[in-house]
């Protein structure tokens, strides 16, 4: 069962800890990345550009409004699709 069908069905974040045999605070962090931008997500994942620093900067962006999160992640690199 994934992540997200564990939390929306009663799981804590303990329980899902002790099942990945991870921390509390891990699965706390990663679960921040589901607060990314649809835009950064897009660039990441699909596009499959690399972020311009680490999983941390990714995090720490997540508490960034959405439209400030492009510039954090990628430090205002040119998307790889639009070469204009």
């Amino acid at each position: 069962m994934g992540l997200a069908a564990q939390t929306q069905i009663g799981f804590t974040i303990h329980d899902i800890a002790n099942a990945e045999k991870v921390t509390g605070r891990f699965v706390s962090r990663i679960m921040r990345l589901a607060y990314l931008s649809p835009d950064v997500l897009e660039r990441l994942l699909l596009r499959r550009e690399p972020p311009a620093g680490s999983v941390n900067d990714l995090i720490d962006a997540t508490y960034l409004p959405w439209a400030e999160q492009i510039r954090k992640v990628f430090h205002d690199r040119p998307c790889s699709w639009d070469r204009s």
